[in-house]
């Protein structure tokens, strides 16, 4: 199938006999050149379409982050499934958590036994500013605005015609 973005992608293939699911990936945020900070807001976004299916008529996938706490989510993911691998229906998806620890590992793959094939591309993770600091951040810049207006009309005040 095509990546999303032209490039490359990750594909986690359904695997049967006694044992079906789907393989899986995992990358440890602890080694990751940006630390997340413990307490903090983030949001995880990714694309992801769904491969053949033939036992159900959505693929399924998990996305697990180890100690944090996960604030909006579907779990799982339910990711269309499509005729035809070569027409992959690329959709975005997207969930917040807050790390408990700076130790965090993002894992993805499909629940046991659900027979799903998954195509992951362009993951992306950032930091969510608090409702506080937006506000903090907003009154500084109408005190900035309201200071620069009032000296302008005193400026304009001294002059004489």
């Amino acid at each position: 199938g095509q990546a999303q973005d032209g490039s490359r992608h990750l594909f986690l293939p359904a695997r049967g006999g006694s044992d079906p699911g789907s393989t899986g990936a995992f990358f440890d945020f602890s080694i990751s050149p940006v630390a997340l900070t413990p307490g903090e807001l983030y949001e995880l976004t990714f694309w992801a379409a769904g491969g053949l299916n033939v036992f159900l008529p959505v693929n399924l996938l998990r996305v697990q982050v180890s100690n944090s706490t996960r604030i909006d989510f579907d779990d799982p993911f339910q990711i269309p499934v499509v005729d035809q691998v070569d027409t992959l229906d690329w959709q975005d998806y997207s969930m917040t958590f807050i790390p408990v620890s700076s130790e965090v590992r993002l894992t993805v793959g499909a629940p046991i036994g659900s027979w799903s094939n998954v195509y992951l591309d362009n993951f992306s993770l950032r930091q969510i500013p608090e409702p506080g600091s937006v506000v903090l951040l907003g009154a500084a810049a109408g005190f900035l605005g309201l200071r620069r207006r009032r000296s302008s009309q005193l400026c304009a005040g001294r002059r004489t015609p």
